[in-house]
């Protein structure tokens, strides 16, 4: 994608939703930072600002939050897949190459409905995806709150951390 002329290049790794990367940021974000020379977005684990301040000091310039976002009051998801990625932690994430032909993230309620259904499948759109980070939330909120939380988060994690030891 860089060859190609891309902007920037956002870095999907392991416990995002959807087609995921199987590389986890701690390896995939330095990792690339050392191999292109394009801005990384991380992609995968972030939903909070803890997680986005561990992004950015692995060298990512921005984070990208998808599953954190499917359960904002704006968005136009069913409230059962709402609920579920509430009632769900990171072990209720499987990844499968049987729903699309590609290895991608599920939550394993759907997943599992979506089998027994066999033939009778309405679609594969009934088989939800979602990341790891379902583990990290507990309601639904407005786009605005959780933009907010995650702003405070961040500057939070950066006052907390540890000072640098002085040579």
């Amino acid at each position: 994608a860089a060859q190609a002329g891309a902007d920037a290049l956002i870095a999907v790794a392991a416990g995002a939703g959807g087609h995921a990367g199987n590389i986890v940021p701690s390896i995939l974000i330095p990792w690339l930072k050392s191999e292109l020379d394009v801005p990384i977005i991380a992609a995968g684990g972030l939903a909070t600002g803890q997680g986005l301040a561990s992004a950015l000091a692995l060298g990512a310039e921005a984070g990208y939050f998808g599953t954190r976002f499917i359960t904002s009051e704006e968005n136009k998801f069913t409230p059962e897949f709402k609920q579920m990625i509430i009632d769900c932690g990171p072990e209720d994430i499987i990844n499968s190459a049987e729903i699309t032909g590609h290895p991608a993230n599920f939550l394993k309620p759907s997943f599992e409905a979506f089998q027994k259904q066999g033939d009778q499948a309405k679609s594969w759109k009934d088989v939800w995806s979602a990341g790891q980070t379902v583990a990290l939330i507990d309601e639904v909120k407005p786009c605005a709150i959780i933009v907010s939380d995650l702003v405070k988060e961040y500057k939070e994690t950066l006052s907390s951390l540890p000072q640098p030891i002085s040579s």
